[in-house]
């Protein structure tokens, strides 16, 4: 996520200099790579012990939270959103520009997938925390 905002705010601040675009370039073709890699990681690990899913909605830190990278515990339910729309931002900015409608209408379903996941994990975390027991237990 903050790789993105850095992406976005490098774009977008008043006191550009000629670098600075290729710069934001840079921090968001970064961003896309973390979160690529981060999210091909979630979803390898879920595939291969597919009851760590269930029992990390379950708790009760880790249930507001989609990514657990394992070796540091740095986790992020909401972030997978956050940082999906500084990319799709990005695409808008950058990208949509240089290649034209193609791209635009790419975004746009980008977009609404991102809409989407958005509102299922804001409804998901109300709703586990309502019918999970170890939450509620806790």
């Amino acid at each position: 996520m903050g790789t993105g905002i850095l992406s976005i705010l490098l774009h977008q601040i008043p006191y550009q200099f000629p670098g600075l675009g290729i710069i934001s370039v840079v921090a968001w073709v970064l961003n896309v790579v973390i979160f690529l890699v981060l999210s091909a990681g979630s979803i390898a690990r879920y595939i291969m012990w597919p009851h760590l899913f269930v029992e990390t909605m379950r708790h009760p830190v880790l249930a507001c939270y989609w990514y657990e990278i394992r070796f540091e515990c740095i986790d992020g339910r909401g972030s997978f959103s956050l940082g999906f729309s500084t990319i799709v931002s990005m695409l808008c900015y950058v990208a949509v520009p240089v290649w034209g409608n193609g791209v635009l209408i790419f975004t746009e379903i980008l977009f609404w997938i991102n809409v989407v996941v958005a509102l299922l994990i804001c409804f998901s975390i109300i709703l586990l925390m309502y019918i999970s027991p170890s939450l509620n237990s806790e």
